[in-house]
């Protein structure tokens, strides 16, 4: 009896424990169905008891959440915010959306309050647009429903990781102002444009129309209107007419003032555009002022200010940084050192620049569509900048210029009048667009095409000075090609077109001979002022080495007609030789050098024997070309060549010569050569069944 009682009992707990698994298993499969009607957009069918749900916030769209379906929720998630508008968009690799900065100085960037940027999404900013404009709910055991719940963190992830797969718009640049698409139409539409990626953030401003097609005239009077308004203003305690307005000091830098506004406003459709330079004589010049000038009018805000610095690794980091924030604008102000920089050249002449980014571990490659400007007073600009820099020169002519005074306030004014400005700068680019571009008598600037096309030809076509007139000066300035032209020219007159390593060099520019005056005097003068002036080291000693490298570093660079050329080695040495390709600018620029390098040679009684093979008036054949003046008959190198072949009555051959002298004193085939050559002209020495023997 008790034994079947015990049967029951199990029975019924086996019952019990059945039935419950019957009912798990079914409200799982329900809750399967419903969330798979759910994501279909599907009613779901009720029993007349809807589960309890949280009542929250309104949001745009809805999302279940089911176990597996992390993908799907991820593609559901990106489409929802592209729908309903969320402001996430992708650029260099990352998602990103438009933000307002406060002022704030970091790491040598210094940005306005209120700056336009554009800020790299992380998995904590997306996770707030995804809760802000999706419903998110997931399966509650309990409710036997789905209950309100935040977004997984997952989701964020997942759809961050999606690099490359993104279906977000492309943003390529923020611009605060009606601006010119790169085929010359206007984007003046508010919000973000299809046809070129970039976003038009108009801060509530409302800009007057651009006209798509005005008269030469129009354009002309809106160039005059910007000037006047802009860079004109009179002076309240001067009337001298150098302080009215800013102290251009001469047209071109007018000219080249108005291109930097026009070039700010038209940037982002550009791939790229040359760094402008305030270049001023003295501080207090108003340079700073007049680079915040084409900022305040592009985007009502001054220009963003970075500090360049001498650590070029940190300089491309802080480059990446502010170009992958899309700052429009930037200002290297005050500039204390020479502009130059690997860097900086990159940014200017290619449309993208790739680099491992500040404060992270990580590489970017990024768009750079930014204006550059820079200011300093006597910048030194060298090597390849100085093709990539539109200089505009301010000269005050005034001890305290600083203390001028003027009738408003341009940081103040701009942005209150910032509309009509904007409107007349487009009106001037349109004008020259509208009228088929017509061509102008000049070659437009190597790497900056579609801004010579789309600026300077504007402003040449609208009857102002050619903005690039300053920049010839600026390369004659340049140290490093100055540096070349003086070792060219003084290795040429050394050397002529025989070739000599650079200790060879060192070697002739120490010689000394006595002069008519019975006084010690280089025959190579010029060639050792040279060499003392740029090749010296700590210790003020010339150092071959230091030649050498610069040599090679510009070797078959021509520089005033001429070039060096590898011509062989000697005891592991380059033989470098001096090369016309360009014999009318050669005798152009060697005239013009010799004329200031005027008894140099020390009065050498060498020096009656030729003078310049470049001469025309010059008598003597051209044999002598091969040979360098101050190579002569008293030289130790000749004295060393007379005594060997004094040595050998029956005479040497010229290679066994070279090969005698060569060996024992280091002296190259090629400067051999050349006293052979002035030997035999002064019939010291001759030749006797092709052997040189020495003359009796």
């Amino acid at each position: 009896m008790d034994d079947e009682r015990k049967d029951s009992d199990l029975e019924k707990v086996a019952d019990g424990i059945a039935e419950k698994v019957i009912q798990k298993v079914v409200s799982i499969e329900e809750g399967k169905a419903k969330a798979t009607n759910r994501s279909q957009g599907k009613a779901t069918p009720s029993d007349g008891k809807s589960p309890q749900r949280d009542d929250g916030p309104k949001r745009s769209a809805k999302i279940c959440v089911v176990a597996g379906g992390l993908p799907e929720a991820t593609d559901e998630a990106e489409a929802a915010l592209i729908q309903h508008g969320a402001g996430i968009y992708q650029r260099s690799g990352y998602l990103c959306r438009i933000s307002h900065q406060q002022a704030a100085t970091v790491r040598g960037i210094t940005r306005p309050r209120g700056a336009v940027t554009i800020t790299p999404m992380d998995r904590d900013a997306l996770l707030d647009k995804l809760n802000r404009f999706i419903c998110w709910e997931k399966w509650n055991e309990k409710a036997h429903g789905f209950k309100r719940c935040h977004a997984p963190a997952a989701i964020a992830q997942t759809l961050l990781a999606r690099s490359g797969a993104w279906k977000f718009a492309p943003l390529i640049g923020v611009v605060s102002a009606p601006t010119l698409r790169p085929d010359g139409s206007i984007l003046d539409q508010p919000g973000y444009d299809k046809a070129t990626g970039l976003f038009l953030n108009a801060k509530r401003e409302d800009f007057p129309p651009i006209p798509t097609h005005p008269t030469r005239e129009q354009g002309q009077a809106a160039l005059n209107f910007l000037n006047d308004e802009l860079f004109n203003r009179p002076c309240l305690n001067s009337e001298r007419p150098e302080d009215r307005g800013f102290s251009f000091t001469e047209d071109s830098d007018r000219s080249a003032a108005l291109a930097a506004v026009l070039t700010a406003l038209v940037r982002a459709s550009l791939p790229t555009a040359p760094l402008f330079l305030n270049k001023a004589t003295r501080p207090g010049s108003a340079k700073t002022l007049l680079a915040d000038i084409p900022a305040l009018v592009a985007t009502g805000q001054p220009a963003i200010i970075f500090e360049l610095g001498a650590d070029a690794d940190e300089v491309e980091k802080r480059m990446l940084s502010v170009l992958l924030a899309g700052d429009s604008v930037i200002n290297l102000d005050n500039l204390e050192v020479p502009l130059a920089g690997a860097t900086l050249c990159k940014a200017l002449s290619g449309e993208t620049i790739t680099g491992r980014l500040l404060g992270f571990n990580k590489t970017a490659t990024v768009p750079t569509a930014a204006l550059f400007l820079a200011t300093g007073n006597n910048v030194q600009v060298i090597g390849d900048m100085t093709r990539r820099v539109v200089v505009c020169n301010l000269d005050p002519r005034s001890e305290a210029p600083e203390s001028r005074q003027y009738d408003r306030n341009l940081t103040i004014w701009i942005p209150e009048h910032r509309p009509r400005l904007v409107q007349a700068g487009l009106t001037a680019l349109r004008s020259y667009i509208a009228a088929g571009r017509p061509r102008q008598p000049y070659p437009p600037m190597g790497s900056f095409e579609d801004w010579d096309l789309m600026v300077r030809r504007a402003l040449t076509w609208l009857d102002w000075a050619d903005p690039l007139a300053g920049t010839a000066q600026l390369e004659s300035a340049d140290p490093v090609r100055c540096k070349l032209r003086a070792l060219l020219m003084a290795w040429h007159e050394a050397f002529r077109s025989a070739g000599a390593t650079s200790k060879e060099a060192v070697t002739h520019a120490r010689e000394t001979q006595p002069n008519t005056a019975g006084d010690e005097a280089r025959p190579a003068q010029a060639l050792w002022e040279v060499l003392t002036e740029y090749f010296t080291d700590r210790r003020g000693e010339v150092r071959s080495q230091l030649i050498g490298e610069f040599i090679r570093k510009s070797e078959r660079r021509v520089e005033a007609g001429v070039r060096f050329e590898n011509s062989g080695s000697t005891d592991n040495r380059q033989i470098w030789r001096v090369v016309i390709v360009d014999e009318q600018r050669f005798q152009k620029i060697h005239a013009r050098w010799k004329q200031g390098h005027k008894g140099h040679k020390g009065n050498l009684k060498t020096e009656a024997v030729g003078d310049d093979p470049h001469d025309p008036h010059d008598p003597k054949s051209p044999s002598s070309e091969n040979f360098g003046v101050p190579v002569s008959s008293s030289s130790p190198l000749a004295t060393r060549v007379l005594n060997v072949l004094k040595a050998s009555p029956s005479g040497m051959t010229q290679e066994d010569l070279a090969r005698v002298v060569g060996n024992s004193k280091g002296a190259s085939p090629a400067m051999i050569e050349a006293v052979l050559i002035r030997l035999m002209m002064e019939g010291a020495i001759g030749k006797i069944n092709g052997r040189l023997v020495v003359n009796p």
